[in-house]
């Protein structure tokens, strides 16, 4: 093997150091965000309904 790559001892040659990316799915990421989006909009309409409700907004 040494002799195969001429005696070079750069560790690349011998050990693949890079990872593997992982992969996102973009259109489920984007889908999410909207859904979560949603939710933080029914809350905040919910939040805003009780604090009037309780006198602090009108």
């Amino acid at each position: 093997m040494l002799k195969d790559n001429e005696f070079n001892l750069n560790v690349p040659r011998y050990v693949e150091t890079s990872e593997p990316g992982n992969q996102i799915d973009i259109q489920a990421t984007i889908d999410e965000l909207k859904k979560l989006e949603n939710e933080k909009q029914e809350l905040e309409i919910q939040v805003d309904a009780n604090l009037k409700e309780l006198g602090f907004r009108v």
